[in-house]
């Protein structure tokens, strides 16, 4: 059964069409913005209204399914037994932003800390002398990489962690590009993630891998046209796993010390996995400005951290104006660098794709590419 999807699979036109994401994908950086704004610069009421809800954390749990489902396709059509483009790809994607992020971070927090107005967010400890020792900068500039934070006695980019798992991820996928067997990679990693988590979960493995079904439920959910009985039951495993991450979280917040509003957070998260299935599987026409939009969220996860040491210091109260000025300014800082940096680094990514991804995408219809 497994070697007749397989031939399938394979005999199928690697295709790729635009998926309205975009916007989909700003939704989710915004709500971690939210999050963290709403958190150390909102007004005391705003704030104990929204702490509950952790829109940013459900986001990213969120971001994690949509990454298994993009990248198993971008692995499936663009980069199938390409493993060292796909990998080099991914590092484009992730390494320049970030460096200029926590560059930007480091110089705001010395200069802050210097003049004696550095304010961190709430549940971060205040850098030390060691903060800026040679090691642990050397260790912020390479901490989107697995585990190097265990190297740090000072994170820059405190929510570099989710970036951390997302390359855990990405090298997932390269050992299934070398394999050049898409069905049976792909079911192999499943399962290995899934022990993975499992083990997370009873304490035998690193915490990270508590993430793994959102990526597995995703990759699946891409895999349902292609072969889906195989592909919902897989994505029905996911789902259990899904469920065991999410009511494992404490209650109370270990360190703010707030109640979690579970109901609300398990009924948003099931919500916005529906949208990520809806806008996988539908064809759509391309929205106008989903691309651009897509393209910023990047770009405002990273950037509004820095920004945020800016907004706590020149606007120490919480208020209205510290809040919102800290979001349209991060908005701002996202698109400028934006609109400095991504257009020399498509142009990379597009060699190693061997093609210009806007050429492959049609307005909502698929594209059959050359093999190679």
């Amino acid at each position: 059964m497994i070697r007749k999807m397989s031939q399938a699979m394979h005999a199928t036109p690697r295709d790729v069409r635009y998926r309205n994401f975009g916007a989909f994908r700003f939704l989710l950086a915004c709500m971690v913005m939210l999050q963290h704004f709403a958190a150390n610069a909102a007004p005391a009421g705003l704030a104990d209204a929204l702490q509950p809800l952790e829109p940013g954390s459900i986001a990213v749990l969120v971001f994690f399914a949509l990454s298994g489902f993009v990248i198993c396709e971008a692995a499936d059509s663009i980069y199938r037994a390409r493993p060292v483009p796909f990998m080099a790809n991914r590092l484009l994607r992730i390494v320049p932003h970030f460096l200029v992020a926590v560059l930007l971070a480091v110089v705001i927090t010395a200069i802050c800390l210097r003049q004696g107005v550095l304010r961190v967010s709430l549940g971060t400890p205040m850098p030390g002398a060691d903060a800026f020792a040679p090691g642990n900068l050397l260790a912020g500039l390479f901490s989107f990489l697995p585990a190097i934070d265990r190297f740090m006695r000072f994170n820059f980019i405190e929510y570099g962690w989710a970036i951390r798992i997302e390359m855990a991820f990405y090298l997932v996928i390269v050992l299934c590009l070398w394999s050049g067997k898409a069905i049976h990679a792909m079911l192999l990693a499943a399962t290995a993630m899934v022990a993975l988590f499992a083990a997370a979960q009873l304490g035998h493995a690193p915490a990270m891998f508590g993430y793994a079904p959102y990526f597995v439920f995703g990759g699946a959910v891409y895999f349902v046209p292609r072969a889906p009985g195989i592909a919902l039951a897989v994505a029905a495993i996911a789902s259990l796993g899904m469920a065991w991450q999410f009511l494992s979280v404490p209650s109370l917040h270990p360190v703010l010390g707030y109640a979690r509003d579970v109901m609300s957070q398990f009924t948003l998260l099931t919500l916005l996995l529906a949208g990520l299935v809806m806008l996988g599987l539908r064809r759509i026409d391309e929205m106008p400005g989903d691309r651009l939009l897509g393209n910023l969220t990047y770009p405002i996860y990273l950037y509004h951290a820095p920004v945020m040491l800016v907004t706590l210091a020149l606007l120490p109260t919480r208020s209205a104006a510290a809040f919102l000025g800290g979001i349209c300014a991060s908005l701002v800082v996202a698109i400028l660098l934006y609109l400095a940096i991504d257009p020399a680094i498509a142009r990379l990514r597009d060699q190693l794709r061997g093609r210009r991804i806007d050429a492959m995408q049609a307005r909502g219809r698929h594209i059959t590419l050359p093999a190679g």
